[in-house]
């Protein structure tokens, strides 16, 4: 008789968390570009028939910054010429740029042409929360089928500059989590010899 160990699933199990983002901008933002989340779960310790998970999200938010100084430079200018500010070498380098990677770059160099610049914000948010998952016991295992943020609500400024520039802001965001729970299973088989005689 022979002993093997498998793996047997148990239950699954969604939940949804709610998170709040209260950010300083600087420099300060005109408006967004982009933003992104980077979810991931760090933990979780399974329980009887429910998990507790904990887990971080990376936002990134990629915004406009304005060129005040030459903006003003320019009012009396039309901006349908969309003249360039940046340096010779900055040129060269965006063109280089979008010759090899065309559709990636096209965005970044229509702000940079609109006197602007582009800025990176990032800020880590940690979060927990709990899934029931009937049939789980402590020491079971836990895999993380899905996390992801699928709903957010716009960027709110709760603060601005004398330009009238974005320098503070919140914004709330789901995290959808989905778990599967399996349990580690002995499985014995009796192996059967058979001898065949000789006559």
């Amino acid at each position: 008789m022979t002993c093997s160990n498998h793996e047997r699933f148990v239950s699954s199990g969604t939940a949804k968390v709610l998170c709040e983002m209260d950010c300083e901008i600087h420099p300060s933002m005109s408006r967004i570009i982009d933003e992104r989340f980077d979810v991931n779960i760090t933990d979780c310790t399974v329980f009887a028939d429910k998990a507790m998970f904990r887990g971080i999200v990376e936002v990134s938010l990629i915004y406009k910054h304005p060129h005040l100084k030459k903006k003003r430079e320019d009012t009396n200018r039309d901006l349908t010429q969309k003249e360039d500010c940046s340096s010779p070498e900055d040129k060269k380098d965006n063109e280089d740029k979008k010759t090899k990677k065309k559709d990636r770059y096209n965005w970044y160099n229509r702000v940079r042409n609109i006197h602007g610049i582009i800025h990176y914000y990032e800020e880590t948010i940690e979060f927990t929360g709990i899934i029931e998952v009937p049939g789980a016991k402590p020491g079971d295992n836990y895999h993380v089928e899905k996390v992801e943020v699928k709903e957010y609500e716009a960027f709110k400024p709760t603060k601005k500059d004398h330009n009238n520039l974005i320098t503070a802001g919140k914004q709330i965001f789901i995290i959808n989590v989905e778990l599967k729970i399996t349990r580690n299973v002995d499985i014995y088989t009796q192996q059967l010899i058979f001898v065949q005689k000789r006559r």
